[in-house]
């Protein structure tokens, strides 16, 4: 009987600390595109991005128009016993956290919200406090960490895999922009 429950243990252990996929469904994406966009009813219709960016590219599309941008991807960050955040890295030793960019027509981000964190340090970063920072700001500018983007004390690592996410998906926005004029 002890064995038995300590396969269960390992079991659920394993479950819970497994990275599954990121949820493009999940219901904190439909409310929050509800409330940024001030819409009710909407569709999604991906952007290929050939796999350049952690996550996929949506256009929001409403009854009478295309609407705006929207990205959601993923993050990884660090557990407490080590580190390995490289975004494309198959090695399972980090753990990650999912968001919402919502940009309007000129590409700028509107509204940002960290919708599922994972991660066992660093919940600071969820803050609409600090996610405003983001907002409104020219897309042409890179977001740096202790210049125009505040620092966290405990949440470092986090700090740094949003924000250069955020910059890599400003770089791709802008490029395909400029290349669609």
């Amino acid at each position: 009987m002890k064995v038995f429950f300590s396969i269960i243990t390992i079991v659920l252990h394993l479950v819970g600390f497994s990275q599954q996929d990121v949820n493009y469904q999940h219901k904190k994406i439909s409310k929050f595109i509800k409330k940024t966009y001030n819409i009710d009813e909407f569709s999604l219709k991906e952007i290929q991005n050939n796999n350049q960016l952690n996550g996929k590219l949506f256009i929001i599309k409403t009854a009478t128009d295309s609407f705006s941008t929207v990205y959601i991807g993923r993050v990884n960050s660090c557990r407490a016993d080590g580190c390995s955040i490289d975004n494309n890295s198959t090695n399972k030793s980090f753990e990650y956290f999912d968001y919402i960019i919502a940009f309007n027509k000129d590409k700028q981000i509107i509204n940002i919200k960290v919708y599922n964190y994972q991660a066992t340090h660093g919940q600071e970063i969820t803050a609409k406090s600090w996610l405003k920072q983001f907002i409104h700001k020219e897309n042409q500018v890179a977001f740096s960490v202790n210049k125009n983007i505040d620092a966290i004390s405990g949440a470092t690592i986090s700090v740094y895999a949003i924000t250069n996410d955020v910059n890599m998906i400003n770089e791709y926005l802008r490029v395909n922009l400029e290349n669609n004029k």
